[in-house]
């Protein structure tokens, strides 16, 4: 579909702020253009708004979407986004507008206003538009260690990334582990649960909103907030069964694990040294497209075939982009399962309809290898000499 050109100062009135990240910010259509009805846009971000953003550098990431992350993750998980035209002017009044709502710590970068195009998406909160919908924002961040190596440094063996790199920026995890939530152990599972929802929110982690407003999880309680607007009594915990059976029904983390592991086989101790010894390697979508399809040809055939710097190097900049997704779980009621929705049936006898997507899927430049490498070995070189331990490994 061809949307309407978004040109005029005026328009910019119609979009709320949802959220942003560190290159996108998202927006909501308010106004009554049935063309944007239940529609959110994104808009690319810069750390200097009059930065000039090429139009062909923003379509690469729909490419990239499309033709690289579907097919590895599976099309059901992806959404579908359209271009939009986009000037300067109404850029600009748009930043201006949402300027109060944005966290400041996110003040850093602003909409690029220079950008060409936006992107129209689906507005996921509104899937079933006349219904309760609780969504859930999960950000699962790096879902295995590296195997024993040689080459890699043995405590990355025996604790996971993220806990290592929260030890570095000291924030307290209560107990919380990604592997947890990778795990599809219930127990463990539940344990992970309990700390994001309960004991200590991570929000950075996890963000909760009930119809299409966020909830926080430090001064309210969704879990109540949820129920009463389903009319549902009593004092079981509804909000962490619901999203604890979607995590251990939905093949999502597995999958997410699975690239992540597979793409990142040799470290980025490994890594480095091969990405420094080639020139111009190419990250076009043809490059990346046919290096995808040798992965998959060597997971399909199960054999130990000879694997190219290159396709070890570009393997790992896709692995990056699932490391740093999130997932997007939007839930309500079920009026029918048969309807043919995927669905959840709790303990308690109710049944929730629900749908994931994952975003947050853009491309990684290759650059950033060296940055990485020096990440790691800072992380890991602070874990070692603070002596950072567990009670168990991870």
């Amino acid at each position: 579909m061809k949307y309407p050109p978004l040109i005029d100062e005026i328009q910019a009135n119609d979009w709320v702020y949802v959220g942003e990240g560190n290159q996108n910010l998202v927006v909501r259509y308010k106004g009554s253009l049935s063309a944007f009805a239940r529609k959110v846009m994104r808009v690319v971000k810069s750390n200097s708004k009059a930065k000039h953003i090429d139009e062909q550098t923003l379509l690469i990431q729909k490419s990239f979407v499309d033709t690289i992350v579907g097919p590895l993750l599976g099309q059901e998980y992806i959404t579908s986004m359209q271009p939009v035209s986009t000037s300067e002017l109404f850029l600009t009044r748009l930043a201006a507008n949402v300027r109060d709502d944005r966290p400041s710590k996110r003040l850093k970068t602003e909409i690029a206003t220079s950008a060409p195009v936006a992107f129209i998406m689906a507005d996921l909160t509104q899937i079933w538009p006349e219904s309760p919908t609780l969504t859930f924002e999960l950000k699962p961040k790096w879902g295995f260690k590296p195997s024993s190596s040689d080459t890699v440094t043995k405590i990355k063996t025996m604790y996971c990334r993220y806990c290592m790199h929260s030890h570095l920026r000291q924030i307290k995890l209560n107990g919380y582990c990604p592997l947890d939530l990778y795990s599809q152990n219930p127990p463990s599972l539940h344990k992970a649960l309990d700390v994001l929802l309960k004991k200590t929110p991570i929000e950075k982690t996890l963000k909760v909103s009930i119809n299409g407003k966020h909830i926080s999880l430090v001064n309210r309680d969704p879990d109540a907030e949820y129920k009463s607007l389903l009319n549902i009594n009593g004092q079981e915990p509804l909000i962490s069964p619901i999203l604890n059976a979607i995590l251990l029904q939905d093949p999502i983390l597995l999958k997410l694990k699975t690239l992540q592991a597979d793409l990142d086989e040799l470290d980025v101790q490994n890594i480095l040294p091969l990405y420094s010894k080639l020139d111009n390697v190419q990250t076009d979508i043809d490059s990346l497209a046919k290096a995808v399809d040798s992965y998959k040809k060597r997971k399909s055939m199960n054999t130990n075939t000879l694997i190219t710097d290159v396709q070890r190097v570009l393997e790992y900049v896709l692995s990056m982009t699932f490391k740093d997704c999130s997932i997007l779980i939007n839930v309500v009621p079920a009026k029918d399962e048969a309807q043919g929705d995927k669905f959840v049936a709790l303990d308690n006898g109710l049944i929730f309809n629900y749908d994931v997507k994952v975003i947050d899927t853009d491309l990684k430049s290759l650059d950033k290898i060296p940055y990485w490498h020096e990440l790691d070995r800072t992380i890991v070189a602070y874990a070692i000499e603070t002596s950072f331990s567990k009670d168990r490994a991870c």
